[in-house]
């Protein structure tokens, strides 16, 4: 096997922890060989693999219940041989938490067992054991904390936000976020009702913005994110005053395309904006809004990379949204009306979907 078919493997299992979030997976990599039982092509592959795992590995993965632990980088040294510990130590190979923050440090280059129980034998010894113990029960009682809900979580500069979200009231929420800072916000029941709203990003992880109605704005929405998979809310009736607050979570996370996600305008015509998310699921919603005063919502679910082909999502009357992307800056969309004619704008990127956390 290929180290690029293990990542392949890594990668397939988080569709599965991703559904599972009521449980709490920690990935613990392989420790290290001896020299006898291995060479220096296989154990830099090791490392490698290790590296990937505990540093790359979650890059992009939206939720707390998955976290890594590299047995293989804590057993590879020592105090100086395999009876001496270097716990504790500003030196030396570790994953560990240390002043306020999660640590994963490599001070000596040595990709072989530190602390073997013996020249053939690759198993670690009480004193390796005792290290590695150490290190990880801090490691777990923080991921355990953070996935609860009931601890912070050193070391993460952010989460992503963008997906679908669900209300405990049955409501869906699309969410997509852009490097300018705004969002578009899709809120439906039942597949029928949707109302947009166009946010600005406030303080912390705080958005808030009016709908885009079909004449007067009607009301304000105001989301703070607590986490990944956790958000709040307060929507606001503008004639009336009535405020509905909402508890939502994480259903499915946003998958960007940094070739084609974000938002696009017509070249000749720039009140005519093209919001485009995809969806870890191969799907992708396309948002139609002439100068934020009507809008249109098209979904397709088996998009291309190059090729959005969605039909309308909340509309009365029949109609398709066909949009090929030429490249990361120009495409072309086409609206097919179930009657009447068909429009066709060129269009070009004029802001890319955020694909970093906040």
């Amino acid at each position: 096997m290929t180290v690029a078919n293990a990542k392949g493997i890594y990668n397939d299992l988080l569709k599965y922890f991703a559904i599972r979030q009521d449980k709490l997976f920690i990935l613990i990599t392989s420790p290290p060989q001896v020299v006898n039982d291995t060479d220096a092509a296989h154990s830099a592959n090791a490392r490698g693999l290790s590296t990937w795992l505990a540093k790359d590995w979650l890059r992009g993965y939206a939720y707390r219940n998955v976290a890594v632990f590299d047995f293989y980088n804590v057993l590879t040294s020592n105090g100086g041989s395999p009876n001496l510990t270097d716990l504790g130590l500003d030196s030396g190979n570790h994953h560990r938490f240390r002043n306020g923050a999660i640590q994963h440090v490599q001070s000596v280059a040595n990709n072989m067992a530190a602390y073997p129980s013996d020249e053939w034998d690759s198993h670690p010894n009480p004193v390796g054991n005792v290290k590695a113990t150490a290190e990880y029960i801090d490691l777990l009682n923080i991921y355990y904390n953070c996935w609860k809900g009931t601890g912070d979580c050193p070391g993460a500069s952010g989460f992503k936000v963008d997906g679908v979200w669900k209300t405990t009231g049955g409501e869906s929420v699309y969410f997509q976020t852009y490097q300018t800072g705004e969002a578009i916000c899709l809120v439906s029941k039942d597949g029928k009702v949707i109302t947009a709203y166009y946010a600005s990003k406030m303080a912390g992880m705080v958005f808030e913005g009016g709908d885009i109605p079909t004449s007067g704005r009607s009301s304000m929405l105001r989301l703070t994110f607590s986490s990944a998979i956790q958000a709040t809310g307060v929507r606001t009736n503008m004639s009336t005053g009535q405020q509905d607050n909402l508890t939502l979570g994480m259903d499915s996370t946003a998958s960007v395309n940094a070739t084609s996600d974000g938002i696009w305008q017509a070249t000749a015509d720039r009140s005519q904006n093209f919001y485009l998310q995809r969806y870890t699921n191969g799907g992708a919603i396309l948002l139609w809004s002439n100068d934020a005063q009507t809008c249109e919502v098209f979904y397709d679910p088996a998009a291309t990379p190059n090729h959005i082909v969605g039909t309308g999502m909340f509309t009365s009357q029949p109609v398709s949204i066909d949009f090929t992307i030429t490249n990361s800056t120009t495409g072309t969309v086409v609206r097919k009306p179930g009657s009447g004619s068909t429009t066709t704008w060129p269009v070009t990127r004029f802001s890319n979907a955020a694909a970093d956390a906040y």
